[in-house]
């Protein structure tokens, strides 16, 4: 897998985003739900995503579950309404992979992902970003497909 990473720029990011602690058995539950209001919310404010919905996640899971928000990418900062946070995300550099599959088989990425930046004399600076480029509701688990992303800095 190696081969399949690569340090990527990117900008600054305006996202909508839910944020909060959920155990691992109420992940799909919890992106279901956050969905359901990010959407039509953006849409109330006659938007649209501008890129793929997006997971950060703010660390490794805890026995409380994983701290985490799910995002949808907007043009610009927008205003927030209630549990829906307004921001925009720092831009720079990032170790970039593909996971071609399951969600459940990701940790390995990570694992290849985290060696490969150990590797190069950096280390991670930020939460992951796990972007859903075809995901649930879109194809059987075996076709999905994950971009994941972590900020880093050198050493």
């Amino acid at each position: 897998m190696a081969e399949d990473i690569e340090f990527k720029e990117l900008p600054a990011q305006p996202v909508l985003s839910i944020h909060a602690k959920v155990p691992a058995a109420e992940l799909p539950e919890f992106f279901g739900e956050s969905f359901s209001k990010l959407f039509p919310y953006l849409a109330s404010l006659d938007e649209v995503p501008v890129a793929p919905p997006f997971a950060l996640y703010h660390g490794m899971p805890t026995e409380e579950g994983f701290d985490m928000e799910v995002c949808v990418p907007t043009g610009k900062v927008l205003v927030e309404s209630g549990e829906i946070k307004a921001s925009e995300l720092p831009g720079g550099t990032f170790a970039s992979t593909v996971h071609l599959g399951p969600y459940d088989e990701v940790a390995d990425t990570y694992g290849a992902l985290m060696a490969w930046i150990g590797g190069r004399g950096y280390a991670p600076s930020g939460p992951s970003r796990e972007i859903y480029v075809v995901g649930m509701g879109q194809a059987e688990p075996k076709d999905y497909v994950t971009e994941v992303l972590i900020p880093v800095v050198k050493l």
